[in-house]
């Protein structure tokens, strides 16, 4: 059984709302995926990528079994960028403007809006945690949720959405 098939036999509804949102051209560029288990928060943030991106969807539902598909499901899909927070203190660090470090947000930014490849040109990216950037991190993620790159999904997950601007 596939992750996708796992979680439309948890939420149907949800699914086929995101499946009919991509099939009539309504497919959002963000969302954020607010919950309390973490399974879900790294697992669901596939699901939508699949729906987002899958190259052979009919009516928008992904066919889970193409090239897109299994490397989304794998983790090996090479325009898939992700952010998760690192050190002691656990939280997502903005980084310098000018020359970011790796696993902060202007360099996850940077890397985002990088040309994809003819091969893949859908971009994903996923904020782990997003709660824990803090608020000069969460205003320099604006721009690039008001103005996301062409062919682009980015996904905030959170179990703590009181934590965010």
């Amino acid at each position: 059984m596939s992750l996708y098939d796992e979680y439309y036999s948890r939420y149907p509804e949800l699914i086929s709302c995101l499946e009919n949102a991509r099939h009539s051209g309504r497919f959002a560029h963000s969302f954020l995926i607010n919950a309390p288990d973490p399974v879900t928060r790294r697992e669901f943030p596939l699901v939508l990528s699949q729906i987002a991106g899958c190259p052979n969807s009919v009516n928008g539902k992904p066919c889970t079994v193409c090239d897109f598909c299994h490397r989304i499901e794998q983790g090996s899909y090479p325009e898939f960028q992700t952010l998760s927070p690192v050190g002691k203190m656990y939280f997502i660090r903005v980084g310098d403007r000018v020359n970011p470090e790796p696993n902060t947000l202007r360099s996850f930014i940077n890397r985002f809006y990088l040309t994809g490849s003819v091969d893949y040109p859908q971009k994903i990216g996923v904020i782990y945690e997003a709660d824990r950037m803090n608020a000069e991190a969460q205003n320099a993620l604006l721009k690039t949720l008001e103005e996301p790159p062409k062919d682009s999904t980015l996904i905030l997950c959170t179990s703590n959405l009181s934590m965010l601007l």
